[in-house]
């Protein structure tokens, strides 16, 4: 959790986005993404689709977002497995199914 929220400091800076810290702190987000975190009272691994807005812990969807302002790509294998996720969790519209 901890990582993802320093993370999104470094994504949103123009400079330090492109740091190798933040492709090191990046490297080391995508690795934990689906398993459970070590940091007290987030220790199930639901705790990655439990999303909120603004962003304020750390879930699936803020992760790939910090994720992608650093440069990391849709082929990477962590990545690709939380994007398949997302479209099997895709619910159809009423105006018809969702474009994937």
């Amino acid at each position: 959790m901890v990582t993802g929220v320093v993370l999104r400091a470094f994504a949103a800076h123009k400079e330090y986005s492109k740091s190798k810290e933040a492709m090191a702190a990046g490297t080391l987000l995508a690795s934990r993404l689906f398993k459970r975190d070590t940091y007290p009272g987030r220790q199930t691994v639901d705790f990655w689709t439990r999303f909120s807005y603004p962003f304020w812990f750390t879930d699936l969807l803020s992760a790939l977002d910090s994720l992608s302002l650093i440069g990391f790509a849709s082929d990477d294998p962590q990545i690709e497995k939380a994007l398949e996720w997302f479209i099997a969790k895709q619910q159809e519209t009423e105006f018809g199914s969702c474009l994937c």
